[in-house]
């Protein structure tokens, strides 16, 4: 019976292969685009046919999707630019900016 799977591995459980997912949609990529010559297609058929590199591929694809879910949901600005959130609101507080000041802040 013919395998589906470029690294010949058995099905496991259900969160086994969605952990396992973007890995294998990597190297499925990149084994259909191995670049050119000889070497790199020899390269690119082992990576794929390789259970610990699919493996690494899933597991490195999901701790930066963490991390930048992380950094979009902490709400970190700068005092100048905003990424998320409302930007400061200064108000000129000596005597001679005091009549620039309105109810936005400025």
């Amino acid at each position: 019976m013919a395998n589906n799977r470029l690294d010949g591995s058995e099905r496991g459980s259900f969160l086994y292969e969605v952990f396992t997912l973007p890995g294998r949609i990597i190297l499925w990529f990149k084994y259909m685009n191995p670049g050119s010559g000889y070497e790199a297609v020899k390269e690119s058929a082992r990576r794929a046919k390789s259970p610990i590199i699919t493996f690494f591929y899933s597991l490195v694809f999901w701790l930066l999707a963490i991390f930048f879910g992380c950094i979009a949901l902490s709400g970190c600005t700068t005092e100048t630019t905003p990424i998320l959130g409302t930007p400061h609101t200064h108000y000129i507080d000596d005597e001679y900016g005091a009549e620039y000041n309105d109810d936005n802040g400025f």
